[in-house]
C-alpha cells in the first residue's frame, strides 16, 4: 500500500476526508490534492510529518500501514541494494547472510531513508 493510500484509510477511519485534511492544514485542497496523486513518497518528509500530526497520527504507524503488506523485494531492488552495500565496501553477499529479522529491519530503514530522501 502507498503512503497516500495509508493516509486515505486513516483519514476514511476518522471520517475525513482529503479535503478536510486541507483545511486542517490551512492550505489549498488542490494543493494537498497534487500531493496525493504524485504519491506522499515523493513529498518533502517535513510535509509528510505535517499531514500526519494534522491528523493526529504518528508518521511511523502511517508507515508501518503504508509497508505492512509489501511483498519481498523484487530482483532489482536486491541489486541496489547490493551495490549500495558494495560502494560503503561490505561484500554482495552481506544480505543473504542477513537473518530475516535483521533483513527486515535494514529494509525498514532503507525505506524511511527513501522517504527522507523524497
Amino acid at each position: 500500500m502507498s503512503l497516500s493510500n495509508a493516509v486515505k484509510l486513516k483519514l476514511k477511519q476518522k471520517g475525513m476526508t482529503v479535503k478536510d485534511l486541507a483545511m486542517v492544514m490551512d492550505i489549498p485542497y488542490t494543493t494537498l490534492a497534487s500531493m496525493f496523486s504524485r504519491g506522499l513518497e515523493k513529498v518533502d518528509v517535513n510535509k509528510f510529518i505535517d499531514i500526519c500530526v494534522a491528523m493526529d497520527e504518528k508518521p511511523e504507524e502511517i508507515i508501518k500501514l503504508a509497508y505492512k503488506d509489501a511483498s519481498k523485494p523484487t530482483a532489482d531492488a536486491i541489486k541496489e541494494m547490493e551495490n549500495a552495500l558494495e560502494r560503503l565496501g561490505l561484500p554482495k553477499d552481506t544480505l543473504d547472510k542477513m537473518s530475516e529479522e535483521d533483513l527486515k529491519a535494514f529494509l525498514d530503514m532503507a525505506r524511511r531513508y527513501l522517504i527522507s530522501r523524497s
